[in-house]
């Protein structure tokens, strides 16, 4: 490894540590918007991530095949400081935390649901890993 690359290598990590220190306390304040749940709220160990298509900001529950849609789509219901995290680092970093989501249409299988976060905690940003041609 060149000495560039391990000086880089470095200062991600150190970027990766001091975020996740940092996202220990619990970011409250989303699902404000006035909606009826399809159920009772619920906590999900997750990765946020932009996908195309609507809604564009999806969570994918670890160690599931599913996705849950937040919405609105372009106008998503978060907590603020997640969301000014999400659009400083989304397009090169996946964010992981825990999740406390709250249904907006029922589940069902092999479809995507549809939650606003209420709160999150435990965030943790890791950089992608983007291959060189």
């Amino acid at each position: 490894m060149t000495r560039a690359l391990s000086f880089l290598s470095a200062g991600l990590l150190t970027a990766v540590h001091a975020i996740a220190i940092a996202g220990s306390a619990v970011l409250s304040g989303g699902c404000n918007h006035n909606h009826s749940f399809a159920g009772s709220c619920f906590t999900v160990r997750g990765r946020i991530a932009l996908y195309q298509g609507t809604p564009g900001m999806r969570v994918w529950p670890v160690g599931s095949k599913r996705l849950l849609g937040v919405l609105p789509s372009e106008n998503e219901d978060v907590p603020a400081p997640l969301l000014k995290l999400f659009e400083q680092q989304a397009r090169d970093s996946y964010i992981f935390g825990t999740f406390d989501v709250c249904p907006l249409t029922a589940a069902h299988p092999g479809v995507m649901q549809y939650v606003c976060i209420r709160s999150a905690g435990s965030i943790r940003v890791v950089p992608l890993q983007h291959q060189m041609p």
